[in-house]
């Protein structure tokens, strides 16, 4: 038998095509009823997905001329019916000025749930806390109360549930220290760490912390002085709270910005044009997309209008995402303002692939929230305000999105030039190209012999990329005996051997 080594090449031709249809509906829209209280202000709202697949929302409302503030919790099935509803009342005379706010809801262990709400108290700037935890039908199993345990803040304070444990973000020293503390479920403090601290003169102001795909935390901070904003930053931490790495992002004329991850890594921020800087009357509003090594992509600006808002935006599954606008209308002799809400889905490129509008002659929509559901549709979060009662409710509507990706050919391309050298005594070596569109980094590579054993695993194999599509792919063949082996490259849904 002819052993000789020939060139070999491999081959995995793509050819996959799309086609995008514009089948998006409302499914349903459901009326959750708040405590019967005229006069509510300032609600907050979350919603979540559990593991029992349904849906756990909570609304903050506090009673204007009272010291009552109301935290509801609502349980619904997937087709929005509700199955069961808990209000906590709060009132709390003996500390002056206080607010409580509901910042984190969120399932742990067993199919629990935990409500966390934050006590602020000013001129003083402390907060404190209140957790409770809830089994899946709504019943209470326990409370923590730590309104005692005063912490000096400035600012705000957002709270985020992570592998186990509750992570509040924070500023101190009048604007000048980032603060991070570490709770277990029962509010017990485990780590408190200044992440960053600023020189006199200037402030930050936090926003919204999120988690990554690979687990790591994620803040945005921006540094202002007294007229302007200095600095925007990106800070990245892993879950014991150690520093992994701060981006400075070129939007200081920007304020108020948010972010998420989509599926491909890369990281839309949502911000607002800071009015301060010749403001037009409208896009007011700024998307911007940075790559996954944050490398800045485009900047889009939209919005029709200067009252314009967008609070909620959320990743799709197709490397796009969804955005919540409220749109606002003011009527000069009535004295009052209604809107109507926009939801939209763009691309990664911010192509307008749908949208979905709603409106009313005296209702004013808030849209509070979006979630993208296991079932690849989305629940939209809504304060509806009757301008004409002065009353107010949360609507939750379902958005099937049947915009759909049809792959005819799954084909992804992986060329291989000859190995070489042939025969080789320490390393073997080809040159391969791939289709950037799947991550040669996730591919499954091993070196078997020809009785099929394995012999090399991916740790033993290298590839050096020269650009985002090539790169040289090394065997360091040493520690084998002679013989004639093969590397098997797994790359999308296809298997290849060389």
């Amino acid at each position: 038998m002819d052993l000789t080594m020939k060139n070999i090449y491999l081959i995995m031709f793509c050819l996959v095509y799309t086609i995008q249809t514009n089948a998006q509906e409302i499914q349903w829209e459901k009326e959750l009823s708040l405590p019967p209280f005229n006069n509510q202000k300032s609600q907050y709202q979350f919603i979540i997905e559990t593991t029992d697949s349904c849906y756990l929302l909570t609304t903050y409302t506090h009673i204007d001329f009272t010291d009552t503030n109301v935290t509801t919790i609502f349980k619904i099935d997937k087709n929005g019916n509700e199955i069961w509803k808990k209000h906590f009342y709060y009132e709390f005379s003996e500390i002056s000025n206080f607010a409580i706010k509901t910042k984190l809801l969120c399932e742990i262990e067993n199919g629990k749930y935990l409500l966390m709400n934050i006590y602020l108290n000013s001129p003083a700037y402390h907060f404190g806390y209140h957790i409770t935890i809830l089994d899946k039908n709504g019943n209470l199993i326990n409370e923590y109360d730590h309104i005692k345990d005063s912490i000096p803040f400035y600012g705000d304070v957002n709270c985020l549930y992570y592998h186990g444990f509750i992570y509040a973000f924070y500023l101190t020293n009048s604007n000048k220290n980032i603060i991070i503390d570490k709770y277990d479920t029962s509010g017990k403090l485990i780590t408190r760490k200044q992440v960053d601290s600023i020189e006199q003169g200037k402030i930050f102001m936090l926003y919204n912390p999120k988690i990554k795909k690979d687990k790591k935390l994620l803040f945005t901070a921006q540094v202002w002085n007294s007229v302007k904003i200095e600095d925007s930053f990106l800070y990245i931490l892993d879950n014991d709270l150690n520093f992994v790495e701060k981006i400075n992002l070129d939007f200081n004329k920007y304020v108020s910005p948010d972010c998420i991850e989509l599926s491909d890594s890369s990281i839309i921020f949502k911000t607002t044009l800071n009015v301060g800087v010749n403001a037009p009357e409208t896009k007011r509003i700024i998307f911007l997309k940075y790559s996954k090594d944050y490398t800045k992509q485009w900047e889009k600006f939209t919005g029709d209008s200067k009252f314009d808002a967008c609070k909620s935006f959320c990743p799709t599954n197709d490397i796009g995402f969804l955005a919540g606008f409220s749109r606002f209308h003011f009527y000069d002799n009535s004295g009052y303002s209604v809107s109507d809400f926009h939801i939209i889905k763009y691309d990664s490129s911010f192509t307008h692939l749908w949208d979905i509008k709603k409106n009313n002659d005296t209702l004013k929509f808030i849209v509070e929230n979006i979630l993208l559901t296991k079932e690849n549709n989305f629940l939209c979060l809504t304060d509806v305000i009757d301008t004409s009662r002065n009353y107010r409710n949360v609507h939750v509507y379902k958005i099937s999105d049947n915009t759909s990706s049809v792959k005819d050919e799954t084909n992804n391309y992986l060329y291989c030039y000859p190995p070489y050298p042939v025969p080789a005594t320490n390393t073997v070596r080809s040159l391969i190209y791939w289709d950037t569109s799947l991550d040669i980094e996730n591919d499954d590579i091993a070196v078997y012999d020809i009785f099929g054993n394995k012999v090399a695993g991916k740790d033993k194999i290298t590839i050096d990329k020269q650009n985002a599509y090539s790169g040289l792919l090394s065997w360091d063949c040493s520690n084998v005996p002679d013989g004639i082996y093969l590397i098997r490259l797994i790359h999308g849904t296809e298997t290849r051997t060389m």
